[in-house]
């Protein structure tokens, strides 16, 4: 390692999430009710996270 290289350890960690039943739940309650499902799914991960924890990046498929 040259003198000039700085070495950073980090801890992370990567959690996938599905919610069972969103395709029907969309089909039965309409697109808007599956969306607003997703954003308190998200805003509950959001509270349970600690310390300097983010949610990097969200997929919807």
């Amino acid at each position: 390692m040259r003198s000039s290289e700085t070495l950073m350890e980090k801890n992370i960690a990567i959690v996938m999430a599905a919610l069972s039943g969103y395709t029907a739940l969309t089909e039965t309650h309409g697109s808007a009710t599956a969306a607003n499902l997703i954003d308190q799914f998200i805003q509950i991960v959001e509270r349970c996270l600690v310390g300097d924890t983010r949610i990097h990046t969200t997929l919807t498929l």
